[in-house]
Order: structure tokens, then sequence, then C-alpha cells
């Protein structure tokens, strides 16, 4: 029997993607990820997110969700801050592991990878089409986030 062949569309930190990817061959072993439809959208030009901001504030859920994100920012920077601090008293740090690059990855694991900034656009649909996937797992993406 094939295995059952799923693609992966995201827009979350390439390393996530990985550890996804790894996951799914390790837990479902009769599923085989073929492909990741990777999407990395321009960012708005400041005066439009000023503007959303501005129009968003006056919605009472959007102005407790804009002071918990304030909140949750300024506590990571604190806590990098004592980090840093630790590990200066402490010297010594443990290496960091080397960020993954999507595509090297995804390739050991033979896996494709098509990094768009349209997941709707030509090139895009005749990707997913080309794998021919029983399963599209949507993981991560703007859609999707808080």
């Amino acid at each position: 029997m094939p295995p059952f062949n799923v693609v992966v569309f995201s827009s979350t930190a390439p390393g996530d993607i990985v550890g996804l990817v790894r996951r799914i061959r390790r837990e479902v072993p009769e599923a085989r990820v073929s492909g990741v439809l990777y999407e990395r959208r321009p960012g708005k030009p400041l005066g439009r997110r000023v503007r959303d901001l501005v129009k968003n504030l006056r919605q009472p859920d959007f102005r407790r969700y804009f002071a918990a994100r304030i909140q949750g920012a300024m506590t990571q920077r604190l806590e990098a801050a004592g980090a840093a601090a630790l590990a200066f008293v402490h010297a010594a740090r443990p290496a960091q592991p080397a960020a993954e690059d999507l595509a090297t990855a995804c390739a050991a694991l033979d896996c494709r990878v098509l990094v768009t900034e349209d997941c709707h656009g030509p090139e895009a649909l005749e990707f997913v089409r080309s794998l021919g996937p029983d399963l599209g797992l949507v993981y991560g993406t703007r859609i999707l986030k808080r």
C-alpha cells in the first residue's frame, strides 16, 4: 500500500516545520510528508500598521490583546536581560544549536520545499498538485495566529 501523502502549508519558523516533519515520520510511519509550501509574506508598511493599530484600538477586545502583547514583549526583554546577566556571572554557556535551513533539512528528509510570497499563486498551486497529496496540513499560518 502506498504511503499516505501529506503536504504541509506553513509560514511559521523553519525549525518548527522541520520538527513537525520529523515528528510525523517518527509517529505516523504510514504517512510521508512529500512537500512543504512555505509562505513568506512581505511585511506591511509602517503607515499601514499605524493606521490599522489606531482603528483596532477602538475595539475593547483588541485593547486587551494589545496590552497582553505589550506585557509579553516586556517580560521577554526582562527574561533576556536576566539570562544575559546569569550567563555573564557563570561565564560558561552551552553552545547554541545551529539554526536549520528549511531546504537543507527537508532535502535530508526526502521532502520537497517551495518558498513563496503567495500560497494561492499559480506556482504554489502547481507545486501542490504535482505532489498529489492525500492530506494538506495547515500549520502555524498567519490565519491561525492568536
